[in-house]
């Protein structure tokens, strides 16, 4: 299999402006590059799991950002099994299209009350087998309507704030 290792730049995939699924899964990504996946205006999906990457944000002259902005068409993003240990609020920032994001088997110990913020469409959540210790009021608050799956089996739980599901509704 492939050997991708270190970090991802800029622009990697600057003339693949019609890809609409990408497959980067089973490597040793450690990092991405902000702007790696801008020019990727079409891609509905992509695949990262198995891979080393520890963050999902980056700091840009003291400005954060996302690694997946401009991804405005992505329909699933998929981390399992990464080294990710926080979600911050600029993780998922303009991924309004965002159906399915997993997060399993990373170390995440924090997600930030605004992680999910812009996932209004957002309808599965795997955050299952990581190190969360507690879930914040507002974190899922954005997903109200849309949220149907959240899988938060095998982690550290040992607070819910009393709000932390009064926004989520009940379907059938």
């Amino acid at each position: 299999g492939n050997q991708l290792s270190g970090s991802l730049h800029a622009h990697t995939f600057a003339r693949l402006a019609s890809l609409e699924r990408l497959f980067l899964n089973g490597n040793r990504l450690s990092g991405l590059h902000p702007g790696t996946f801008t020019s990727l205006v079409r891609l509905t999906e992509l695949n990262l799991d198995n891979n080393q990457i520890e963050e999902l944000t980056a700091n840009h002259d003291n400005t954060y950002c996302s690694l997946f902005a401009g991804l405005t068409s992505l329909v699933k993003l998929s981390l399992n099994c990464n080294r990710v240990e926080h979600v911050d609020a600029h993780a998922f920032r303009g991924l309004t299209q965002l159906r399915t994001l997993h997060l399993s088997k990373n170390r995440i110990e924090r997600v930030d009350a605004l992680a999910f913020a812009d996932l209004a469409s957002l309808r599965v959540l795997w955050l299952n087998e990581n190190r969360i210790g507690t879930i914040h009021a507002d974190t899922f608050a954005p997903l109200a309507a849309s949220l149907r799956v959240l899988r938060l089996n095998k982690n550290q739980l040992d607070e819910l704030e009393p709000a932390a599901f009064s926004r989520l509704t009940g379907h059938s």
